[in-house]
């Protein structure tokens, strides 16, 4: 049984090759990982949607996009690739949504704050 795997590792490959790859494998669930979006913006999800349609898998987890914050400036980039992920994982019907970020090592107690009730 070939319950799950995570479309990232062929993120190099175009997003339909992506996606028919995990299921050639035979696996039945998709962990949609923003990295594999060439443009991560508001147009982007209607494809990523189409594809995973076809594909007849199912979304268990969503890991977001480029969410690393070096610098307070970033700030408002960080929060823009957080609301895009939400959009993607509410498109796909995904339950789950993974956030791997440096927010709270690099920023400031009163900064990391800001930021993480900015998502939410």
């Amino acid at each position: 049984m070939r319950l799950s795997l995570s479309n990232g590792i062929f993120s190099k490959s175009p997003l339909n090759k992506n996606i028919a790859e995990v299921k050639r494998l035979g696996f039945e669930n998709l962990e949609f990982n923003m990295k594999s979006v060439e443009t991560e913006d508001d147009t982007s999800i209607y494809e990523a949607k189409r594809l995973v349609d076809a594909s007849q898998l199912k979304c268990l987890t969503l890991h977001v996009g480029v969410f690393h914050v070096k610098d307070p400036v970033e700030m408002h980039r960080a929060v823009y690739y957080g609301k895009i992920s939400l959009d993607f994982a509410q498109e796909l019907h995904s339950p789950i949504m993974v956030v791997h970020s440096n927010i709270a090592r690099r920023l400031p107690e009163p900064q990391r704050r800001t930021v993480l009730e900015a998502i939410q």
